[in-house]
């Protein structure tokens, strides 16, 4: 079983320090130690924390934080690749021995699982729900979201700490539609507002043609007829 620590009581909390040897505790927990916070929750598995308890060292300090972001605190590269209307999360792991310096932990040695309220709005699908890993130098992946009706949460696992953002990904069925391409987030505005609906059920079509009938018929639906 797990182990968790609560902290959802306190609405200001968005961090949890704890020292190395702590750390090093919970990684013998049989399913490694869920840090619950106001704003949602990070799942560490034993690998993990193993990893952090003997970076900060039995007597330094080993610290998670789970807040929200605007683009505003993205890189360019960043801001270049984010899906528009994304829900976007920063989660970083600080780690600083007695009398060392403060280092950034990005590449976890295991497996995170972040768990935050996410409402569909009219017309969502919680099959379309993904996720971005956002590095600060552009890279990114692509990750699933699992979606929690009962509780409203959007859970999404990583091997990395860093920006991510949670978005509904319309276009996500079609294998000519990605995040490099330059008309992602036009298609997926096309799609959500039920003007183009694609060539079959897994491509769209962006480099194909338009007919003049089905020029006809985007436009009857942009009307609103």
């Amino acid at each position: 079983d797990s182990l968790t620590l609560d902290l959802s009581a306190d609405s200001t909390v968005r961090a949890v320090s704890l020292t190395g040897d702590v750390v090093a505790a919970l990684a013998g927990a049989k399913n490694g130690a869920v840090l619950t916070l106001p704003n949602g929750t990070v799942a560490l598995d034993r690998e993990t924390l193993t990893a952090l308890g003997s970076a900060a060292q039995a007597d330094g300090m080993a610290s998670i934080s789970l807040a929200s972001a605007d683009k505003s605190s993205l890189t360019d590269a960043q801001r270049k690749y984010l899906p528009k209307n994304s829900t976007i999360l920063n989660i970083s792991a600080q780690v600083q021995p007695k009398n060392g310096t403060a280092t950034r932990v990005h590449a976890l040695n295991g497996t995170a699982a972040i768990s935050v309220a996410y409402s569909l709005k009219s017309g969502e699908n919680a099959d379309h729900l993904v996720a971005y890993y956002l590095a600060e130098d552009g890279s990114f992946e692509k990750l699933p979201v699992i979606y929690d009706a009962a509780t409203g949460k959007a859970t999404v696992k990583t091997t990395h700490f860093s920006t991510f953002g949670i978005t509904h990904e319309y276009s996500s069925d079609f294998s000519d539609v990605n995040l490099r391409k330059w008309f992602y987030n036009e298609v997926n505005t096309a799609l959500e507002n039920g003007w183009f609906k694609g060539l079959t059920a897994t491509k769209f079509g962006p480099d194909d043609g338009m007919t003049r009938a089905m020029l006809v018929q985007v436009l009857y639906r942009m009307s609103g007829s």
